[in-house]
């Protein structure tokens, strides 16, 4: 499980979720961002094309993510829709 925002210092999210995915297929990525667009780049649509299992938008509630969580750590094949 990774849980991963789009914006961070150093290297940025959706370079994460690219590399996570490549190097471990079955990983279950969660992807974050407060922001839904950055200039013309869809971050969420462009968080899933990459991979990412689930998108969500901060700000949230804990019980949210957890919930998410735990749903994706059920789950053995293929990605849940975001």
């Amino acid at each position: 499980m990774a849980i991963v925002d789009i914006f961070m210092p150093g290297q940025g999210g959706l370079h994460t979720i690219d590399r996570l995915r490549r190097a471990w297929p079955a990983v279950k990525i969660v992807a974050i961002s407060g922001v839904p667009s950055a200039g013309s780049l869809d971050v969420k649509g462009h968080a899933v094309a990459l991979g990412a299992d689930h998108f969500i938008s901060k700000p949230f509630e804990a019980a949210v993510l957890v919930e998410i969580v735990a749903r994706l750590l059920k789950q053995t094949d293929g990605p849940s829709p975001p």
